[in-house]
């Protein structure tokens, strides 16, 4: 039997942030050995035995971890909020946009479907945004070029309106969203804080724009996995945005759902569902039940359930969202898929092996009518399927399912 915790301390610092890219821990690039350490030994021994390969001796299987959701989710809100909240587009540009961001969301995923599209709707998109090149080279994931096309912006910006002026915050903080996608995480939180202040003197602290702001520079603390320093940027957003808005509002619902996040990767499981509840509660209001962000609020819990090892109520809310995506998404979608490997995830950890195998070949069957077999989610559920009959003793089967994931790892 190996040891994994004596395995993870014989680590380097190296080998510990490759195992924490595994899980998707935000900001792991930028820890220590012993930080990198504290964060992957919050997970589970099975979480942590796939991880390592489940006694095979190849390097490391790929890895899927219900955390992986939570990332998403910040990606996703922060990157739809950044640019567009603010923005005062025509209503075609708006209905454009929303279909395009749809239909991104739904590729996000399929590196070669997202290149396709991107590709597909680069002349459209530069057309719709005309002077606005910057947010156009944004959706189609031309960060340098974002950076660049600011950096010029703020140059001519600053010689005709001064330092003080909102068009100059605008721009860096610009300038910081596009560093942020960069992964030049110090760098953003640099134009964030000069948006910042500029904002606060024109402004005063309760303002759209000031609440935004703060919002970037929590989202940027919590990729460099600085949680608390994030909630307190989190917070103050909250505080404002209340103040704006009123509780039932999405951009309210936003900031307890990142909140929660990061209350979460600190451990702090009770008090994520707190901040969850919330949102779900203004977001029911504002979108009803059948709603990708409701299900999306709905998966978190059962995340966090999960952590706490309340694996029933984990269940009830993966349901919840389940059905919910599945009215919106249908069963081939990698959102649903992703739900069928949580429900797989917690049946395993029941010792439910037989529930387990069946939300496992769902996710599979879906991700290879999405990917083919040659891609990392396939591999990934190929490895869940092998961990599960691992622990029914059928050796022969698991060899079979992480042969299958290892081909397909090394092709891709």
């Amino acid at each position: 039997m190996i040891d994994y915790k004596r395995k993870l301390q014989e680590l380097n610092r190296d080998g510990l942030k490759e195992l924490a890219g595994k899980f998707k821990i935000p900001g792991y690039s930028k820890m220590k050995k012993g930080e990198l350490l504290n964060a992957i030994q919050r997970y589970s021994k099975k979480e942590i035995k796939r991880a390592f390969g489940l006694g095979f001796w190849h390097k490391y299987w790929k890895l899927f971890t219900i955390t992986a959701g939570l990332a998403s989710i910040i990606a996703l809100l922060f990157a739809l909020w950044s640019y567009y909240s603010s923005q005062k587009d025509t209503e075609l540009t708006n209905r454009r946009l929303s279909d395009m961001e749809r239909t991104l969301a739904l590729k996000i995923e399929d590196p070669e479907s997202l290149k396709k599209l991107k590709e597909e709707h680069e002349k459209e998109l530069i057309s719709i945004y005309k002077d606005e090149v910057g947010k156009a080279y944004f959706v189609l994931g031309k960060y340098n070029k974002v950076k660049d096309y600011y950096e010029n912006i703020l140059q001519s910006d600053l010689k005709t309106f001064g330092k003080g002026h909102p068009k100059v915050a605008r721009d860096w903080s610009n300038l910081g969203v596009a560093w942020h996608y960069l992964g030049k995480y110090d760098k953003a939180i640099e134009y964030y804080e000069k948006a910042l202040q500029s904002y606060l003197k024109t402004y005063g602290k309760d303002h759209p724009e000031v609440a935004r702001n703060w919002s970037n520079l929590g989202v940027a603390w919590h990729y460099l996995g600085k949680y608390d320093r994030a909630i307190e940027y989190y917070e103050k957003a909250l505080q404002s945005d209340i103040k704006t808005y009123g509780k039932d509002h999405p951009k309210v619902a936003k900031d307890w759902i990142n909140i929660g996040m990061a209350r979460h990767y600190l451990g702090k499981y009770d008090r994520a569902i707190e901040y969850y509840e919330k949102a779900l509660q203004s977001d029911l209001k504002t979108y009803g039940k059948d709603h990708p962000k409701v299900a999306a609020i709905w998966n978190s819990l059962g995340i966090t359930y999960d952590s706490l090892g309340k694996y029933d109520r984990a269940i009830e809310y993966y349901e919840k969202a389940l059905q919910s995506d599945l009215k919106t998404y249908g069963k081939d979608h990698p959102t649903v898929a992703a739900i069928w490997n949580n429900l797989g995830n917690t049946w395993d950890s029941l010792g439910k092996y037989d529930r387990a195998i069946e939300y496992y070949e769902k996710a599979l069957q879906s991700d290879l009518k999405t990917y083919g077999k040659d891609h990392p989610s396939v591999a990934k559920d190929w490895n869940n399927l092998g961990v599960v009959w691992d622990s029914l003793g059928k050796y022969d089967r698991a060899i079979e399912y992480y042969e299958k994931a290892l081909q397909s790892d090394i092709k891709t």
